[in-house]
């Protein structure tokens, strides 16, 4: 028997690391510049809120949904998140933390680590429970 909270919380962690992924090949493929790439957002403020907001929000909600039930792929799906939104706001949001501006791009890399420590967590809640089940 599945448990319904847990299959929408793999639903939730996978979507917010597919919501990134776009963002970081549009990202990618603008080369840093303010133009090109593929998403119709033409504001980058607007373009970097929604598109760094919301993996971090589906982040939080799935490892809120999952916080007794251990599950490999929620804490590595959410890792990759973080780790990328981290990558992302030190290369092309900040340019190598050449450019430090509140509120500006360095807000990408704040998620980033804020993801990061979520998935994190997961991974050492995950890794307890079922060093714990295969002990008993």
């Amino acid at each position: 028997m599945t448990d319904s909270k847990l299959s929408l919380a793999k639903g939730l962690a996978t979507a917010g690391l597919i919501v990134f992924l776009v963002y970081y090949i549009d990202e990618t493929a603008k080369g840093g510049g303010t133009t090109g790439g593929f998403l119709p957002v033409a504001n980058p403020m607007i373009r970097g809120l929604s598109f760094q907001l919301s993996p971090l929000i589906l982040s939080t909600v799935a490892f809120a949904l999952s916080w007794n039930k251990p599950s490999l792929l929620i804490s590595a799906t959410t890792v990759v998140t973080g780790a990328l939104m981290v990558i992302d706001g030190t290369t092309t949001g900040t340019r190598y933390f050449t450019i430090l501006v509140l509120p500006g791009p360095i807000i990408g890399f704040i998620y980033g680590l804020a993801v990061l420590a979520l998935g994190i967590v997961k991974s050492v809640r995950t890794r307890m429970a079922m060093r714990t089940k295969t002990t008993a």
